[in-house]
C-alpha cells in the first residue's frame, strides 16, 4: 500500500507493525526501555520492504546527583540474504540532572560479531573492535583512543551539550520544555551543532484505552534527519521515527533479536502484518 503520511504509532498499527506497548506505568528513578529497531520502506508501509533490523536497551540510573546511562544497539547484518552476523555499540555516559542531561563522561566500544566456519556461534572479530572514552567540561570536549594514553582531541563548544541517548532522560521527565541552541553529541563518536527540541502542536491524541493519549515532540538540526519521539501520558518515549528507521518500545526486544541470531538462517524481509 503506497504511503506518503507521515510516519506515527497509528499509521504503524494500522499497517500490521507491532505496537503493543508495555503497560503504562510511572517514569522515575531508575528506568530500563528496550526498542525494537525496524527499517520501513518509505514508499510502502507495512509491505515486504519492511525489515526488523536490531534492538536498542537504554539503562537509566541515578547515580551522583545526576544519571549514568547505558545504552547497547544491535543491528542485524546480512550477506546475500543470508544472515551474516551483528554489529554492537555499547555506551556508558554521565550525565548531569540539568536541563540538557549534560554529558560530561564516557566510554564507547563496538564490534562486529560473525559466524565461524561452521556457522555454529557467533564470535567477536577482534580486528573490529573500537573504544574512545570522552568528557566535556566548562565548554571544552575532549576525546581519544583506548587503550593506551592516546593525545586528546579538544573542540570548544558554544551552548549547551546533549547526547542522542541522553536525550530519553530529558524525555522521560514528566513535563518536557523546548530546548534551543544545543550541540548533538551522536553515539558518542560524531558532533553535530545547531539543535532544537520542539514539542509538536496539537499531537496529543488517543492511542487506546490501555496505554491513553501520546504526544510527539521533534528534535532537528545539522547533519540528521528530524527525530519524532512519541510519549505516552507518564512521558515513556514508546516510539521514535528518525527517516525510515523505527524505534519500537517492546519489553521482549532483546529476546526477539536473540532468537534470530539462535537461528542463523536467512533473514528475510519481515512482512510484518503477517506476524
Amino acid at each position: 500500500m503506497k504511503s506518503s503520511r507521515r510516519i506515527t504509532p497509528w499509521l504503524l498499527r494500522e499497517h500490521g507493525i507491532a505496537v503493543e506497548y508495555p503497560e503504562l506505568k510511572e517514569v522515575g528513578g531508575a528506568w530500563k526501555n528496550t526498542y525494537q529497531v525496524y527499517n520501513l520502506s518509505m514508499e510502502e508501509i507495512g509491505g515486504n520492504l519492511n525489515r526488523r533490523i536490531g534492538c536498542v536497551s537504554i539503562d537509566c540510573r541515578p547515580a551522583g546527583g545526576g544519571y549514568v546511562v547505558e545504552t547497547v544497539r544491535k543491528t542485524l547484518m546480512e550477506q546475500g540474504n543470508i544472515f551474516a552476523g551483528n554489529a554492537t555499540l555499547r555506551i556508558s555516559e554521565e550525565c548531569r540532572a540539568d536541563e540538557y542531561a549534560t554529558p560530561i563522561r564516557w566510554r564507547v566500544n563496538s564490534a562486529y560479531s560473525s559466524f565461524d566456519e561452521g556457522r555454529t556461534q557467533l564470535v567477536e572479530r577482534a580486528d573490529t573492535r573500537f573504544s574512545e572514552e570522552g568528557e566535556f567540561c566548562g565548554s571544552v570536549l575532549r576525546r581519544r583512543a583506548i587503550p593506551g594514553e592516546g593525545r586528546w582531541h579538544e573542540m570548544q563548544l558554544a551552548g549547551p551539550l546533549c547526547s542522542n541517548w541522553g536525550i530519553f532522560v530529558v524525555l522521560q521527565r514528566k513535563t518536557v520544555a523546548d530546548m534551543d541552541g544545543f550541540s548533538l553529541l551522536e553515539d558518542a563518536l560524531r558532533f553535530k551543532p545547531g539543535y532544537a527540541l520542539r514539542a509538536v502542536p496539537d499531537s496529543t491524541a488517543e492511542f487506546d484505552k490501555r496505554i491513553g493519549t501520546l504526544s510527539s515532540m521533534v528534535m532537528w538540526g545539522r547533519g540528521n534527519l528530524p527525530y519524532e519521539f512519541w510519549r505516552d501520558g507518564n512521558g515513556r518515549v514508546v516510539t521514535v521515527v528518525n527517516g525510515s528507521k523505527v524505534l519500537v518500545l517492546d519489553d521482549r526486544a532483546e529476546e526477539i533479536i536473540a532468537h534470530h541470531e539462535a537461528e542463523g538462517k536467512v533473514y528475510p524481509a519481515v512482512n510484518l502484518a503477517e506476524e
